[in-house]
């Protein structure tokens, strides 16, 4: 009888046939390692002497370009390895000089060792660039919030009266003020000074970005008091004898520290004449303010208005004309 040959007995041969063909296709592979180039694209372009072209008196306004594209060369294995973080581009603007456009060349490199920069595209970058001036501004005081009740805030004084501020010649030409940065005095209830930045605005009130300030920060110290409610007390002089002449407001607030206004119940003031006072006539009065106390104003004189009223003759009940008894 013949015998019947299994199914599959060349199954062998034909699997050491495949693994000797991927042996050998990998040796040819690994030993096909000889130099290529190749695009890398979209290389994002660093700007370095700013500070240098600063000091020159020249800022930065833009470049042509924020990225260019880098030809590598180099072995396949070593190539293919390269990474967008291993390429170096870098524009040096410090030998700027001058204002207007000027075409800088960028500088490239690579981090392996075994790769060479062959080329560029869009390797040149026009760099903008214009004078930076400074000028001179006074400083006012942004003093937001309420002290605790029954406070209030005085003297704002500020380290720095003035401040120069410094900036490309197109920005800072539209600074029209300056004002610190807001300075809270919610709830205070004693004195205090801090250290702020300040703000830029142009004419129409818009905060300005891009300018420097010299010193950057300023300091605000301010006086903070306790405040009482008093009766006002005017002495008037030469009232006609046909007219009856009041004057309002009647009680002023003043300030000062708890101690001082403990020992005050009322203001009163040097005589007034009030002999030619019309209705409505408004006159300032100079007051006995005592020392450790002040008004809301910086001095001791304040504003009252007068309320003049012909008295009548008693016998007819009429209203007296001016100059009759």
């Amino acid at each position: 009888m013949e015998k019947v040959k299994k199914k599959g007995s060349n199954t062998m041969p034909k699997i050491a046939s495949l693994l000797l063909a991927i042996a050998l296709w990998a040796f040819v592979a690994y030993q096909d390692d000889t130099e290529r180039t190749g695009w890398f694209r979209d290389i994002p372009i660093t700007v370095i002497g700013s500070d240098a072209l600063s000091e020159a008196g020249f800022y930065v306004t833009g470049t042509s370009r924020t990225s260019i594209d880098v030809k590598l060369r180099g072995n396949r294995t070593a190539l293919s390895r390269v990474e967008t973080d291993d390429i170096s581009v870098t524009l040096d603007v410090s030998d700027i000089h001058r204002e207007g456009d000027t075409a800088v060349v960028c500088e490239v490199s690579a981090s392996p060792n075994n790769i060479d920069v062959v080329s560029t595209r869009y390797g040149t970058v026009t760099v903008s660039a214009e004078e930076i001036v400074t000028d001179i501004y006074p400083i006012s005081v942004r003093v937001v919030g309420s002290p605790a009740e029954g406070y209030s805030v005085f003297d704002t004084v500020l380290s720095n009266n003035e401040i120069t501020v410094r900036g490309p010649k197109s920005i800072a030409s539209t600074v029209a003020s300056v004002a610190t940065k807001s300075v809270s005095v919610s709830g205070v209830t004693q004195s205090g000074s801090v250290s702020v930045g300040l703000t830029a605005y142009d004419a129409e009130g818009n905060s300005i970005s891009g300018v420097t300030f010299e010193p950057s920060t300023v300091e605000v110290s301010y006086n903070v008091l306790r405040e009482k409610t008093v009766p006002l007390k005017i002495s008037l002089s030469n009232i006609p004898y046909d007219k009856d002449v009041t004057y309002s407001p009647t009680t002023i607030k003043v300030y000062g520290s708890a101690d001082a206004l403990a020992g005050i119940d009322a203001l009163t003031s040097a005589p007034l004449d009030v002999s030619g006072a019309e209705n409505g006539d408004i006159l300032s009065v100079s007051l006995n303010v005592p020392e450790g106390l002040r008004l809301q104003n910086d001095g001791n004189a304040v504003e009252i208005t007068v309320n003049v009223k012909k008295l009548k003759n008693e016998n007819t009940n009429e209203v007296l004309p001016d100059g009759q008894g």
